[in-house]
């Protein structure tokens, strides 16, 4: 698995990285959230045009932690501007980038720019492996940027939250994800805040949008501020009835 930083200076990256640097397998700096949240605080895209930053940043974690580092990046105002900006990511020693085939402005509802992202790629701009990223929904996408960028690699963001058995041929259903990704959260105490989150993420299609505003237990989900609800919400009560005990005793 690879942790992925959000991050503005050198300095505190490094004291996360050592935090983590034993329990993964890479360590990736973001470079590309276009949220304001992040944006505001020198983090994310903000550094697209901070290139000192980026330089002591991935320097500091090449130099400290063994895991391999790569950052993630949206493109440029213009391909030069992008290209640029890759060598010194590559020169400061990261073993691979990730392109997301969108500017900074652009949301999710415009498309990603494959195009630029092949444009980008053909130049051969670097040695280190270009990932790209943007619009991969189901597995054959996966193949298919591919072979439209001639990308090294493929990252899943938003494709893989909705329903995590993208990576795979034969697309499991989404309710059956959702009620084994509930069963382990609570197996291992994990934050119901996070939990609950991740959930509604994957009921952003048109289909599951109806079960949680139309079905009992759906609604069970879209209510639910405790486990204790939650359970009631994916029939895990038998395996969980800990939960249930001050509901059994009403």
């Amino acid at each position: 698995n690879v942790f992925q930083f959000g991050t503005n200076n050198a300095v505190t990256c490094l004291k996360a990285a050592e935090l983590v640097s034993r329990d993964v397998a890479g360590m990736d700096i973001n470079m590309g959230c276009p949220k304001h949240f992040s944006i505001s605080g020198g983090m994310g895209a903000a550094l697209l045009d901070k290139p000192e930053v980026v330089d002591d940043i991935v320097r500091t974690l090449v130099r400290n932690v063994p895991n391999p580092v790569s950052c993630k990046i949206r493109i440029k105002p213009n391909i030069q501007e992008t290209i640029d900006l890759i060598k010194l990511i590559e020169n400061a020693g990261a073993h691979a980038v990730t392109i997301h085939g969108r500017y900074v402005p652009e949301r999710p509802r415009q498309p990603a720019h494959w195009d630029l992202l092949k444009e980008i790629i053909d130049l051969k701009p670097v040695n280190i492996p270009i990932i790209v990223n943007g619009d991969v929904y189901k597995y054959e996408d996966i193949s298919r940027i591919k072979e439209e960028t001639g990308a090294d690699g493929v990252m899943i963001a938003r494709g893989a939250c909705i329903n995590p058995s993208v990576f795979q041929p034969e697309v499991v259903p989404i309710y059956d994800i959702m009620r084994e990704y509930a069963a382990t959260a609570i197996n291992l105490n994990n934050n119901m805040k996070n939990t609950k989150y991740v959930l509604m993420y994957m009921c952003k299609t048109k289909a599951l949008g109806r079960w949680m505003s139309q079905d009992p237990k759906g609604l069970k989900l879209t209510r639910s501020k405790n486990y204790e609800t939650l359970v009631q919400a994916f029939d895990l009560e038998e395996y969980y009835p800990p939960f249930l005990t001050d509901t059994a005793q009403k």
